[in-house]
């Protein structure tokens, strides 16, 4: 059995030694090797693991080796990354994922979807796009404790990124309405909402931003009516972001609400790096 990395698994080790080195972090880089391996072939296949690992960090030009460590683990794939993870107190879990793939086409759809329905951290899924910096980050938005998380863990991980902050709605019994002015004024109190809430979840951050040695910039707000689906799809492609930011509460996988449909779909073919965040 073999233990070579795939190129994908190359690019999510490169994407996380620069974020590692950016934030001054340490870094573990976790193997599993399947309990379904033969035990007499476990020792080669983990020195093999070794082996491949230790090259990708020996061509890495921006990181300190000395931060880095290699874990070798036998079990199941997703058990092992979320326990691993709790006893680091991990700020971050990253996965790789190839942007015409998806989950639904990789074989690690199920170790993906348990890790954001049991784990306790964020979780990044790479692409293979070429920027390894989030110099423009793009969050779907419903006012829910889900994406004012998401915005926390986004300044929290990218401070000083350009913002754009994304919230679709649907004017209920639209059909009803006798007018346009009723439909603009239910769009300018969406557009209150939104900004009350980035607003306010700004001010609790805005005393934290010495910190990570930042200013904060205020965002951009970006409000339209349509299918939340579509809307956020549409913008992922007229802004072309580094970065998107998704919540969850993945407690039955990734949410079906708002944001969780969208990020069920946006995974299945990711536009770029996604991170995927967890309210509790």
């Amino acid at each position: 059995m073999s233990a070579a990395l795939s190129s994908l698994d190359r690019l999510a080790m490169e994407r996380s030694m620069s974020i590692a080195s950016q934030h001054g972090a340490r870094l573990l880089f976790l193997h599993v090797i399947s309990e379904h391996v033969p035990a007499n072939l476990r020792e080669r296949v983990a020195h093999a693991a070794r082996q491949e690992i230790e090259a990708v960090i020996a061509t890495a030009c921006v990181v300190d080796r000395q931060s880095i460590d290699i874990q070798i683990e036998i079990g199941q794939s997703a058990e092992k990354i979320i326990s691993t993870a709790d006893q680091i107190n991990a700020d971050l879990i990253v996965f790789g994922m190839h942007q015409d793939a998806g989950i639904e086409d990789d074989n690690s759809e199920t170790n993906f979807e348990k890790v954001v329905r049991f784990g306790h951290q964020p979780v990044l899924v790479v692409t293979d796009q070429e920027s390894d910096r989030y110099d423009k980050v793009m969050i779907g938005a419903d006012f829910s404790v889900y994406s004012r998380r998401a915005l926390q863990a986004t300044l929290s991980f990218v401070p000083g990124a350009d913002l754009d902050i994304v919230h679709a709605f649907q004017v209920p019994f639209s059909a009803f309405m006798p007018g346009s002015e009723t439909r603009d004024a239910f769009q300018e109190q969406h557009e209150a909402d939104l900004r009350e809430m980035v607003d306010r979840e700004m001010e609790l951050l805005v005393s934290s931003a010495a910190h990570y040695g930042c200013h904060l910039e205020a965002p951009r707000r970006i409000v339209k009516q349509g299918e939340p689906v579509a809307v956020l799809r549409d913008e992922v492609s007229n802004l072309r972001p580094d970065l998107l930011v998704l919540g969850t509460h993945g407690r039955v996988g990734l949410s079906h609400m708002l944001i969780g449909s969208v990020a069920e779909a946006i995974l299945n073919q990711p536009p770029c790096d996604v991170l995927v965040v967890k309210a509790w």
